[in-house]
């Protein structure tokens, strides 16, 4: 048998970079999973794993150090991650408790359905003593029709049931919609995240509407943060959103990709937007007052931009790459006069 060895085509240097590379790349890959699996609260965790990653792990002391700080990152965000999930799967049994409770009263009132109506709330209050999520809502869903049929055949019968019934119905699509409307926001600034300007952008698309997107990223924010900290570097987006967002259309819609990065969707052709996007630079770009938590600090803030229109039949991830790579242009621009005047 013959043994190959190892030392004979890496050394132990070799071997160490090799690792720690892969160990680096591990890093940014839960980070990027994390923020898949939950972007809510996920690109949280994905923009504190590449900011550890950026640190520097260059031996094997730093690994140890390095995996500190993953590991306590990684343990808060499962706290984070299991706390909204708690909190969403109480805001389904809430909606199903207040349908169960209408459809009892509606039932007790009207006694030519109250077999069925009872039955239907006895299963909804039983899956609201639940856990799971999933199951949870497979139940609302497949009680859902019964529901419908019920309320339709009362309908005929008992126009008192049906108006309670409406005004359940109602309260029950509000609670939904806020619930919807929360996982549709970026938890830190206000503005829709990535998954409610995917939406707006697929309503745009479906109508075949004419439109464009701006898609903006923030010039040294990495810089803010390291100066000041991440309390003071969150501050600065929170006001940068407020900011975009007052400088929008009622319809147009402005969000956060995640990290720096920011994006509006306005209503108009490639010449109209640009126009919009010298506004932005005008009014939104410039000088800030940023909060660290302890005192506030002047900073002067500037960005990148990339605008594409829609034409008409490309997809959305296409449309996103092309506002993509022109706002990374002009940002290779402006590092390059940078470059040149410090020359």
């Amino acid at each position: 048998m013959r043994v190959l060895s190892l030392k004979r085509h890496m050394t132990v240097d070799e071997f160490l970079a090799s690792a720690i590379s892969q160990y680096r790349s591990t890093v940014l890959a839960i980070g990027k999973a994390c923020a898949q699996a939950i972007p809510v609260i996920g690109q949280e965790l994905q923009q504190a794993l590449q900011s550890i990653e950026a640190t520097g792990i260059s031996d094997a002391a730093s690994v140890k150090g390095v995996g500190q700080e993953v590991e306590a990152e990684l343990a808060s965000w499962g706290e984070r991650a299991a706390q909204y999930y708690r909190k969403k799967t109480e805001e389904v049994k809430e909606i199903m408790i207040a349908v169960a409770r209408a459809a009892a009263c509606i039932g007790e009132r009207d006694q030519q359905y109250a077999a069925r109506v009872g039955g239907l709330s006895e299963r909804l209050l039983a899956a609201a003593e639940l856990d799971d999520l999933g199951e949870i809502r497979q139940c609302l869903v497949g009680n859902a029709g019964e529901l419908r049929t019920t309320a339709e055949a009362m309908m005929k019968s008992s126009q008192e049931s049906v108006a309670d019934l409406r005004a359940e119905i109602v309260r029950y699509e509000t609670l939904l919609k806020a619930s919807e409307r929360r996982v549709m926001q970026d938890p830190l600034t206000g503005v829709q995240n990535r998954r409610g300007i995917e939406e707006e952008l697929r309503t745009r698309v479906e109508a075949h509407r004419r439109f464009c997107i701006v898609i903006f990223d923030l010039n040294e924010f990495k810089k803010f943060n390291d100066t000041y900290g991440h309390v003071a570097g969150d501050d600065l987006l929170r006001q940068f959103a407020k900011e975009l967002q007052a400088n929008c259309r009622s319809s147009d819609a402005a969000g956060r990709l995640g990290g720096d990065e920011f994006i509006v969707i306005t209503d108009c052709s490639l010449e109209d937007a640009g126009s919009y996007l010298k506004r932005i630079r005008d009014w939104v770009f410039g000088n800030y007052k940023i909060n660290d938590g302890r005192r506030s600090h002047n900073i002067s803030l500037n960005g990148s931009a990339g605008v594409a229109e829609w034409d008409g039949a490309e997809s959305i991830p296409a449309l996103l790459l092309r506002a993509d790579q022109a706002m990374y242009r002009e940002k290779a621009g402006l590092e390059r006069n940078d470059k040149r005047r410090a020359g």
